[in-house]
């Protein structure tokens, strides 16, 4: 489990495709029950199109190919919604005991081998715009550097999440960190 993050649009490295051009895939992730807002958000409408369909949308036009959405509650209604979408439908079928990181995680797992690089969204972040992703896709080109905190490493790297840790569980998430390329690693929060 992972403690609370507050979480927008995150961006991944995943394996090498080995192309001449690099691949980006999109996970989203909507598994949720939408406890909080009191209303399924994942079919909520915004200026004609729901949060779900708006995000990728919003993918699509940035030229990300490969887009998985990582359902759960009322899936099946969900992925009705979106049919015809070229999403790839995942399920999560724990969502009622487990948190939108795992559903990332079942997301990332799919792309691994598919993808240079993957974008991270939850369904209900559907506020940006392509030339966002744009500028994402040219800075992740050129990226050395990377300083996520703990919580992040461990998502970034499949790593399970300890409130307790030692200098041998911080050295081994540096080295997975950096065998995804980056040339400097630092993790924040130690």
């Amino acid at each position: 489990a992972y403690p609370d993050m507050d979480v927008t649009i995150g961006f991944i490295r995943q394996g090498k495709t080995g192309g001449k051009d690099l691949v980006y895939g999109a996970v989203i992730t909507a598994a949720g029950m939408s406890s909080r807002m009191k209303d399924f958000k994942q079919l909520m409408k915004i200026g004609g199109l729901t949060f779900s369909e708006r995000v990728i949308l919003n993918f699509r036009r940035a030229g990300v190919s490969d887009i998985a959405v990582v359902t759960g509650y009322r899936g099946d209604e969900l992925e009705k919604s979106l049919k015809g979408s070229g999403a790839i439908f995942l399920r999560n079928k724990d969502y009622e005991t487990t948190e939108m990181l795992d559903s990332a995680k079942i997301g990332l797992s799919y792309l691994r081998d598919r993808c240079d690089y993957v974008f991270f969204c939850p369904v209900d972040v559907p506020f940006f715009i392509e030339d966002t992703l744009r500028k994402e896709m040219v800075s992740a080109k050129k990226a050395d550097v990377i300083v996520p905190n703990i919580t992040e490493a461990c998502f970034m790297t499949g790593t399970e999440y300890r409130e307790q840790y030692d200098e041998g569980y911080i050295r081994g998430l540096l080295q997975k960190l950096a065998g995804l390329g980056a040339k400097t690693v630092m993790v924040t929060g130690v």
